[in-house]
């Protein structure tokens, strides 16, 4: 359009009052004036779904990039921006169920106190999303039950040996005393039932 432009302006230079150059010059001036505005609204929409991007806002820039296809179809741009965030999503997807199947295996096993398994699958969790607050306190918790229980085993243990070395000294109330606070202890333990026995 440059070109033709110069050519029909050096034409109605040559003749100021001839219409057809004049008409022309009018039309590659509209067309002109569309190429531009057609840009301006084509970098408008890019330049707002590169800032939606960069903030993350996957679904606003998405919408954005097929607003400057729509303006210029030829452009690949856009094209390859929508393709890289449809590739996001696929990847933060397949993340989101990594971490919900961790978290339901981990949730299982704390119900049934396997707790064990439970840290392991809340530290896969946690692993797969770092930033999220649930798997770190089912961690604080499992760390405290396990210290309870560990205090539990370590005040049993010793209510068993004591109680052990009264029956060997053949002192059996101390003995009973002592199986009977095993008992208070940890009431399932068949030990110091028998020894009660």
């Amino acid at each position: 359009y440059t070109e033709a432009l110069a050519g029909y302006q050096n034409a109605l230079g040559m003749k100021p009052d001839e219409a057809y150059p004049k008409g022309k010059i009018s039309e590659i001036n509209t067309i002109l004036g569309q190429q531009k505005t057609l840009q301006e609204n084509y970098d408008k929409a890019i330049a707002l779904a590169d800032k939606d991007l960069a903030a993350k806002n996957y679904t606003d820039a998405i919408k954005g990039y097929q607003s400057a296809i729509a303006l210029k179809p030829e452009e690949n741009y856009p094209k390859d921006k929508i393709t890289e965030i449809n590739g996001i999503l696929a990847q933060q997807k397949a993340l989101q169920e990594s971490y919900e199947k961790a978290i339901a295996a981990a949730d299982k096993a704390f119900a049934e106190k396997s707790y064990t398994d439970a840290l392991t699958g809340y530290q896969s969790a946690q692993g797969i999303k770092p930033a999220e607050k649930y798997p770190q306190d089912k961690i604080t918790e499992i760390n405290t039950i396990r210290g309870q229980q560990k205090a539990l085993q370590e005040d049993y243990d010793k209510a068993i040996a004591s109680a052990d070395k009264a029956f060997a000294d053949k002192d059996y109330t101390l003995a009973t005393t002592g199986y009977q606070s095993a008992l208070g202890i940890k009431p399932g333990e068949k030990y110091p039932q028998d020894k009660l026995a």
